[in-house]
């Protein structure tokens, strides 16, 4: 993954999770709810970005 996805995806997960945060205070019940609300997040399309 290149350097800009990684930062992108860093932005992502800080709306859901702030940086103070300590990992042992995440249930995994909330770290599948992130990962299902990420992974089901719409997306631009190369379509829509020139059209």
């Amino acid at each position: 993954m290149e350097r800009g996805a990684y930062e992108n995806l860093n932005g992502l997960l800080r709306q859901y999770i702030p940086k103070s945060t300590l990992l042992e205070e995440i249930t995994i019940e909330r770290i599948l709810e992130i990962q299902e609300k990420l992974n089901n997040r719409p997306r631009e399309r190369f379509i829509e970005l020139y059209a």
